[in-house]
């Protein structure tokens, strides 16, 4: 947040705590889905982080393109308010998307965490023999 202390507009770090806050916490909720569902190659230890490991390149891009795509839409409410606020320059949509950005997202992350441990709790043991076939 050092861009409201250089340009000294307090007023609109409410707003910008909400976005930041609620894409977060969004993002923690759409993590634990992702990773309940898919397993990706990654290297192995020791091995160099950045060689690539044949196949699961588009079915990466893939998860990750759809992931990014509900980020965005699951994070508009917060998004719409605080920029809502700062174009009209109205401080109280601000505070009111802290309030949803913090709310929704935390909502999110716990239905996120429950449905994607249920998720990892039925696919275990396919996860498991996925895993080790990529070894």
């Amino acid at each position: 947040m050092a861009s409201v202390w250089v340009s000294a507009s307090w007023e609109r770090l409410p707003g910008l705590l909400g976005i930041s806050i609620g894409l977060l916490l969004t993002g923690l909720a759409l993590s634990s889905l992702v990773s309940g569902r898919f397993a990706f190659s990654v290297p192995a230890p020791g091995d160099n982080p950045f060689k690539s490991r044949p196949g699961g390149g588009f079915t990466l891009m893939l998860s990750m393109f759809a992931s990014w795509t509900a980020l965005a839409i699951l994070g508009l409410p917060e998004m719409i308010l605080a920029l809502l606020g700062f174009a009209i320059d109205q401080p109280l949509l601000g505070w009111s998307a802290l309030v949803v950005g913090i709310g929704l997202g935390a909502g999110l992350l716990i239905v996120g965490v429950r449905w994607g441990g249920k998720i990892l709790d039925e696919r275990g043991t396919e996860l498991l023999v996925q895993l080790q076939r990529q070894k």
